[in-house]
């Protein structure tokens, strides 16, 4: 994709052998199935945000709780996950429009900011 707010990321080989271990380890997202292209695009986001120059903050917004989330509490962030997520500051929510109501609230009086280059 194209647009002047995103960028393309390519996979590294350290990509692939980060995500291939957290398969063989059986860690989040991979501790209940076979969740390669999952891992992948976790070790490829949080590999990318750690070499940002500018640290905006970041949000992994997932449905997909059963991989990512807290086994006993979906909305929150699996366990093995914590540490991956801390490094970079990302922030895990099972839920978009939380999200966004959220951001919102909290900026109201800045929210024709929040938006403008979008």
């Amino acid at each position: 994709m194209d647009h002047k707010n995103s960028d393309n990321v390519d996979h590294t080989d350290k990509h692939f052998v980060n995500a291939y271990r957290r398969t063989v380890e059986k860690k989040a997202p991979a501790h209940k199935k076979r969740s390669d292209a999952d891992c992948l695009i976790l070790e490829t986001l949080v590999d990318y945000l750690s070499q940002k120059n500018d640290k905006e903050r970041a949000f992994f917004i997932t449905y997909n709780t059963d991989d990512f989330g807290y086994p006993q509490n979906k909305d929150e962030l699996h366990p093995d996950l914590i540490p991956t997520f801390d490094a970079v500051d990302l922030k895990y929510h099972s839920h978009l429009a939380k999200v966004l109501m959220s951001i919102i609230k909290n900026y109201r009086p800045l929210s024709g900011q929040i938006f403008k280059n979008y």
